[in-house]
This record gives C-alpha cells, sequence and structure tokens, in this order.
C-alpha cells in the first residue's frame, strides 16, 4: 500500500534541512508558485514565510502553514523556452524537435486521485489532488511552439494528462 501523504510532506523536506546547509526548501509540484512567493519574502515584499515552505524556526526544520495547490493552473505563465533550453530535451521520441508540455498537475486516474500502486508522484508532488488547465490554452500552448520552434511531437508529462476526464478530452 502507498506510503501516508504525511510521510512524504513532512519527512523528506525536515530531512533536507537537517542535513544541508539550505534556508528554505519549497517542497511539492506547485514549487514554481512557492518559489515566486519566498522570492518576495527574501526580497522583504512579505513579511512571513510564504505557507508550505519549509524553513528553519529556532534551528529546528518548520513548515509554514497554507499554501494549498494552485487551484486556476491557468494563471501560471507558460515555460520560458528560451531560457530552459528546451532543444536540449526530447529524449528518443520519434519526430524532432520535440517538446515537452503540462497539460495539469496530478492524475485523476482510473480509480481516482492516488490509487496507482506504482506512482509517488500524488504523493510527493500533488498533494493528491488532481488539475488541468483549459484545454484550449494546452492547445495554443502546443500551436505556439509548433509555429514559434518548429516542434513536430510533444510529450504531455502530467501523468496520463486528460485520459481521465472525459469532457476534457473532448474539449481538447
Amino acid at each position: 500500500s502507498p506510503l501516508p501523504r504525511s510521510s512524504f510532506e513532512r519527512d523528506f523536506p525536515a530531512e533536507t534541512l537537517r542535513n544541508s546547509p539550505a534556508d528554505f526548501v519549497v517542497p511539492g509540484g506547485d514549487y514554481d508558485a512557492g518559489l515566486a512567493a519566498l522570492a518576495r519574502h527574501v526580497a522583504g515584499e512579505s513579511p512571513d514565510v510564504p505557507g508550505g515552505v519549509w524553513h528553519r524556526a529556532g534551528g529546528v526544520p518548520a513548515e509554514a502553514p497554507g499554501a494549498p495547490p494552485v487551484a486556476e493552473l491557468d494563471t501560471l505563465p507558460w515555460i520560458d523556452r528560451e531560457l530552459t533550453h528546451w532543444e536540449r530535451y526530447g529524449e528518443a521520441y520519434l519526430h524532432r524537435p520535440a517538446a515537452y508540455i503540462l497539460s495539469g498537475r496530478g492524475c485523476g486516474g482510473v480509480k481516482g486521485p492516488g490509487r496507482c500502486s506504482f506512482c509517488i508522484w500524488q504523493y510527493a508532488f500533488w498533494k493528491m489532488t488532481a488539475r488541468l488547465r483549459d484545454p484550449r490554452a494546452v492547445a495554443r500552448e502546443i500551436a505556439d511552439l509548433a509555429d514559434r520552434y518548429g516542434v513536430r511531437e510533444v510529450f504531455d508529462d502530467n501523468d496520463s494528462g486528460g485520459m481521465w476526464d472525459l469532457a476534457w478530452l473532448a474539449a481538447f
């Protein structure tokens, strides 16, 4: 059976802080939003450590309360392909150039989120939530990749993508 969610969320960030000189740990699959909030905190724009971010409180690892998963994924910016050197990725796909996208975060799965016995991502990254981007936004991103970079193959790295949500798949 899968490990309890709490062990992933509590033990790994605390272990990192105990065994490294890191000041903060931004865990989970919404690290981009957490990291942006942490940058605002470090810059002095926000007095409190952002929710969900682990830090040292009196020398002891502690998690700041809060930080639900990002509800509306379409509010997040697209990947900056130039900054990340997208062309260096693509592994052994059939058509080049190839690119990665995320149509969502988390997997609804056949039996519901976190029901796969082989997948740790639901516990380690997605807090047992399954969220999908608007299918039109996903189609726009794919069209942009084809138009701007000549991408011929796209890999959706969102577990099973929208395959578990038939309404989403039909709209896409």
